[in-house]
């Protein structure tokens, strides 16, 4: 029944982070047959546009990095949870420390989701900022 729950678990991860991505609704209408037609889309090349798709990268990596969080502290719960003899007096202890190292990666995932997301904020810092004036307020671009 355990294993039945970290499968659970896993399959949930891997549902909401691919649910926020943008390419799968593309996919998913490539595939059913909505959108027949080809389009070329010409995007021009625009300050608030470039921030607001860092923020919004920014934002799927916090969602990631919870998610991560989410599973790993779960996974360790799980393995500290498991007995370390089963009714038999047979060794669990392989068991154990599969769900402790799973629960480790996929902490160690969540560190580098998050940092991923606090260097997109800065880019978006970057990129743009707000400013305000004797001839009034506007926005910049800055390095």
């Amino acid at each position: 029944m355990k294993r039945f729950y970290s499968i659970a678990v896993m399959l949930c991860a891997v549902l909401t982070v691919s649910a926020q991505s943008a390419e799968l609704k593309k996919w998913a209408e490539s595939s059913s047959g909505k959108s027949k037609q080809s389009s070329v889309v010409v995007v021009n090349h625009n300050d608030l546009n470039q921030a607001g798709i860092y923020l919004e990268k920014s934002a799927n990596m916090q969602y990631n990095a919870l998610v991560c969080t989410g599973i790993g502290a779960g996974l360790s719960i799980l393995g500290s949870s498991t007995s370390k003899y089963d009714k038999n007096g047979k060794s669990q202890k392989s068991e154990r420390n599969t769900y402790f190292i799973a629960g480790g990666s996929f902490g160690l995932a969540a560190i580098v989701c998050s940092i991923l997301s606090v260097s997109y904020k800065q880019k978006a810092g970057r990129s743009l900022r707000a400013f305000s004036g004797s001839g009034g307020t506007g926005l910049a671009y800055s390095f």
